[in-house]
């Protein structure tokens, strides 16, 4: 898989850099009428600027992680879908384009064993959570009832999903370009499945994959006609706090790229 970032406007306003020398600095650099209108600023918390401090640089986000552990667990995961999924539901793995245009984008695919005709089956687009995580076989229960109901389901794995090497797992892209890759699942759908109906698509995603289902509905135009966001990460100020995600959502804002 090979990506070339293009240039983008959605690009400029999603990665946001930065320093802790500039989060230190940020309340010095208002206005003196905003800053009139709110008082004297308060002095500037070092701690708090490093908990919340990001890290911009792609070689970061995979400096502690065991590529080909990821890859190994995988393929794991791959081969297990494939023997739980035979006789229950028509199942395969595909690969398409992402909309942005420099990835290309796996996704697990579940379809009914007998389809209804044209435009007779709606559709789920399910993202899975993170970040830096992947599809996994303890989604196949909630998939197998959605199919039974007559759901075409498709998951895709967004680029920093982990188990498909070192250079898949660094595009990475927090509310950005993640999101395109997730909506770009319903091009493949509409492209290949004529039994989807394409005016009942939906995205559902839980944490993460819940976060990026509210982005791709707060983007029109969108094709989606409904979303499903579970817990999604509303407040990414709050998730750094420690006491309430911080333990654990601090250390992965850490590696993260704005």
């Amino acid at each position: 898989m090979s990506h070339t970032r293009p240039s983008s406007p959605h690009w400029s306003r999603t990665r946001r850099g930065g320093s802790l020398a500039a989060l230190l600095l940020a309340s010095s650099l208002l206005p003196a009428s905003i800053s009139a209108q709110r008082g004297a600023a308060p002095p500037a918390d070092p701690e708090r600027a490093a908990a919340l401090y990001v890290s911009n640089n792609p070689a970061d986000h995979s400096a502690t992680v065991n590529i080909e552990g990821a890859i190994e667990s995988r393929m794991r995961n791959d081969s297990i879908m494939e023997a739980v999924t035979r006789g229950v539901v028509d199942y395969r793995k595909v690969t398409y384009r992402s909309r942005v245009g420099d990835l290309d984008i796996p996704a697990y695919v579940y379809e009914p064993l007998e389809k209804r005709g044209a435009a007779g089956h709606p559709a789920l687009i399910w993202v899975h959570g993170g970040v830096h995580s992947n599809w996994g076989t303890g989604y196949w229960p909630f998939v197998r009832q959605a199919v039974e109901r007559g759901y075409v389901v498709i998951a895709p794995e967004y680029r920093g999903s982990t188990g498909y090497g070192k250079e898949f797992h660094d595009a990475f892209d927090y509310g950005g370009y993640e999101v395109d890759d997730a909506v770009s699942a319903y091009d493949w759908l509409t492209a290949n499945l004529p039994h989807v109906d394409p005016e009942r698509v939906a995205m559902v995603g839980w944490s993460h994959g819940g976060y990026i289902s509210l982005l791709a509905a707060s983007r029109p135009p969108h094709p989606l006609k409904a979303i499903v966001a579970n817990v999604p990460v509303t407040n990414l100020e709050s998730a750094a706090v420690p006491g309430r995600g911080g333990e654990r959502g601090g250390g992965r804002f850490l590696s993260l790229r704005w």
